[in-house]
């Protein structure tokens, strides 16, 4: 045993080289998540995003890199997920607050 043995990654997110098959205009492409970043970061956002509940998720330096690409493309997805968030926050501290 190593001194400077290092335990294994056991995330389930995803890192920026790992291949993910994306569904795009009905054919899949599988490409590393940086590539799809780069071709398709609109459709990888709203798959992120989903309404049914996305499987997919993703490691903190490929999101930042895709919130990015957004903000340029597609601003108004960075809207509506600030203001999803505030409505789940106010209802949780509803909850709270009312003991539901």
């Amino acid at each position: 045993m190593s001194k400077y043995q290092y335990r294994v990654r056991v995330s389930s997110r995803l890192a920026c080289n790992n291949r993910y098959g994306l569904e795009v205009n009905g054919s899949i492409k599988s490409k590393p998540i940086n590539e799809l970043i780069n071709l398709y970061p609109k459709e990888l956002w709203e798959k992120l995003f989903s309404k049914g509940g996305s499987s997919l998720s993703i490691s903190l330096p490929c999101y930042n890199q895709l919130e990015e690409k957004i903000k340029i493309i597609a601003p108004e997805l960075i809207e509506e997920r600030d203001k999803k968030k505030r409505i789940r926050r106010a209802q949780a501290k509803a909850r709270k607050y009312y003991n539901l």
